[in-house]
């Protein structure tokens, strides 16, 4: 093969959402850094912080991080992530 790329990783929690109607958390790691889209966003350096213990997030990179977290999503932007509510009741999901 023409060998490994490294590429933004996205991730997601819907276990919040459908259990206790919790925001959706979604992010992603594109190493080193680890950003999740939260009502208090959160960004870390893992390669200094792997504890996740110090928020580096600053209101100034947020489109810069939406973006990217839009291209880590592969949608297009103002689409919502799986954990938005998609009309099934939480009895068929069982």
């Amino acid at each position: 093969g023409a060998g490994w790329e490294p590429r933004p990783l996205y991730v997601e929690s819907i276990h919040g959402r459908r259990r206790f109607g919790w925001a959706p958390l979604d992010g992603f790691v594109d190493w080193p850094e680890k950003y999740v889209a939260a009502p208090l966003p959160e960004l870390y350096d893992l390669s200094r912080d792997a504890g996740e213990r110090k928020n580096l997030f600053a209101a100034e990179r947020a489109g810069e991080l939406e973006r990217r977290l839009e291209a880590a999503r592969g949608a297009e932007a103002g689409e919502r992530p799986a954990a938005e509510p998609s009309g099934a009741d939480s009895a068929s999901l069982v």
